[in-house]
C-alpha cells in the first residue's frame, strides 16, 4: 500500500511538471521587450531597422528568440518577410527571419511593417511583443550648383551670386540624392526649371540639356545666359525634382545679373609705367619691338584689341594697318617712322558691344568709372622713339 502511494505521488508530480509547473512551484512566463532603432537614415526603402530583444525570465531559465515580420504594401497586399534581407514571400510562408538577440532588417518595399518577437523559456512558456512602423516614400534631396561655361573673369569684389549678364552658365543638380529610389538618367525622376523673376526673360540662351547616361549623368541640366541688361537685374529660377512616388523637392536659385563692364588692360609689355619706348630704326623692317597685352580682365572674353598710331599724344589716332590681336610687332617700316621723331602707339581693349572708351583723347592711360579692377585701363599709350 505504501509503495502504491509513493508511486502515485511521483506520477502526479511529473504531470504537474509537464503542465509548466516546477516540482517546487509554478513556471513563470518570460518577459519580452523590443528595442527599435531606425538608424541615421530613417525608415526608408534601401535602409534598415535595428532590432534588439530583451528577454527576462523570473525563474532564470535560458530564453530563446524568434523574430517574425510581415508587411502590408502600398496596394494593400499582405506579405511575409522571410529573411533579414527583406525578401517578401507569401503569407503562408511565415517563418522566423532571425533567432538572434539583435539583428538588422533590410527594408526593400514601402508599406506598413509589423515585427513580432516571441520569447520562449526551456519549459515552453512564451510571451510575445510586436512593433509596427511605416515605410513611406522619401522625397529626393535637391542640391544645385552653377557652373560658368565661358572664360570670363569675375572680380573678387563681386558677390558669389552677382554675375555678368553676358556670361554663359550651367545649372546642375548632379549632387542630388534619393536614398530610397536612387538617381538614374531618365529613370526614376523628373526635373524642371522655371523662371520666376524677372517677368520678362532677359536671356537669349535658355534651354534644358538632356542627361547623358553613357557619361554617368543622372539628371537633366540647364543652360542659360547671354543676357544684355542695362542695370542690375535679380533672377530667380525655380527647380523642382520629383520622383515616381509623389515626392518632390523645390529650390529657388537666385542670382543678380550685372550690366556689361568693358574689358580693361592690367599688364603689358613694355610695362604700363614705361611712357617712352626706344625702337631700333631699321627701314627694312627687320628689327622692331613687340608690344603685347600680358593680362586683360573682362566679364566675358570676347575681346577685340585695336592698335592705333598718331603723330601727337592728343591725336587724332588712326587704326594701324596691322591688327594682329593681343600683340603687335612694331618697326620703322610698318610705322612709317622718321629717324629721331616720336610717334604714339595706343592699344584699346573692346568687347562684344564695341563701345569706345570715354576718356579724353590725350590721356595716356584711360580709366573709366566702371573698371573691373584697380590699376586697370581701357587703353594704354606709349611714346615710341626710333634710334
Amino acid at each position: 500500500m505504501r509503495v502504491f502511494i509513493e508511486r502515485s505521488f511521483l506520477l502526479a508530480a511529473l504531470l504537474v511538471w509537464g503542465s509548466c509547473l516546477y516540482w517546487a512551484g509554478i513556471n513563470h512566463v518570460p518577459a519580452a521587450e523590443i528595442i527599435f532603432d531606425e538608424g541615421v537614415d530613417g525608415v526608408a526603402v534601401n535602409g534598415a531597422v535595428y532590432l534588439t530583444a530583451i528577454g527576462t525570465d523570473p525563474d532564470e531559465d535560458r530564453v530563446t528568440y524568434r523574430w517574425y515580420a510581415e508587411v502590408v504594401d502600398e496596394e494593400g497586399e499582405h506579405h511575409t518577410v522571410i529573411d533579414i534581407y527583406g525578401t517578401l514571400g507569401k503569407t503562408e510562408e511565415r517563418r522566423p527571419v532571425s533567432t538572434a538577440t539583435a539583428f538588422s532588417l533590410q527594408i526593400k518595399s514601402r508599406g506598413t511593417y509589423t515585427v513580432e518577437l516571441v520569447v520562449s523559456d526551456t519549459l515552453g512558456a512564451e510571451s510575445t511583443r510586436a512593433r509596427t512602423f511605416e515605410v513611406k516614400n522619401q522625397a529626393p534631396v535637391l542640391e544645385l550648383s552653377r557652373i560658368r561655361l565661358d572664360n570670363g573673369d569675375i572680380d573678387a569684389t563681386v558677390g558669389e551670386n552677382d554675375v555678368p549678364g553676358l556670361g554663359h552658365y550651367l545649372l546642375s543638380a548632379a549632387k542630388s540624392t534619393d536614398f530610397d529610389d536612387g538617381l538614374g538618367c531618365n529613370a526614376n525622376h523628373t526635373i524642371s526649371f522655371k523662371l520666376l523673376k524677372p517677368a520678362m526673360n532677359p536671356f537669349t540662351l535658355w534651354k534644358v540639356v538632356k542627361c547623358d547616361a553613357a557619361a554617368n549623368e543622372v539628371l537633366d541640366k540647364f543652360e542659360f545666359g547671354r543676357a544684355s541688361v542695362s542695370e542690375e537685374t535679380d533672377v530667380e529660377i525655380e527647380v523642382i525634382l520629383s520622383d515616381l512616388h509623389g515626392g518632390e523637392t523645390t529650390k529657388i536659385h537666385k542670382l543678380t545679373l550685372l550690366p556689361n563692364r568693358p574689358p580693361c588692360i592690367q599688364e603689358t609689355s613694355p610695362s604700363l609705367s614705361q611712357e617712352k619706348v626706344w625702337v631700333p630704326y631699321d627701314i627694312e623692317g627687320e628689327e622692331g619691338l613687340t608690344f603685347q597685352i600680358v593680362r586683360l580682365v573682362d566679364d566675358v572674353h570676347e575681346t577685340e584689341y585695336r592698335w592705333q598710331l598718331s603723330d601727337s599724344p592728343d591725336g587724332p589716332f588712326v587704326d594701324s594697318l596691322f591688327q594682329p590681336g593681343f600683340q603687335l610687332e612694331l618697326d620703322a617700316w610698318s610705322a612709317g617712322a622718321v629717324l629721331g621723331e616720336a610717334i604714339y602707339l595706343r592699344v584699346i581693349a573692346l568687347d562684344g558691344d564695341k563701345t569706345m572708351p570715354t576718356c579724353d583723347v590725350g590721356e595716356r592711360l584711360c580709366v573709366e568709372g566702371n573698371e573691373l579692377m584697380a590699376s586697370c585701363y581701357r587703353w594704354v599709350t606709349w611714346e615710341v622713339l626710333f634710334q
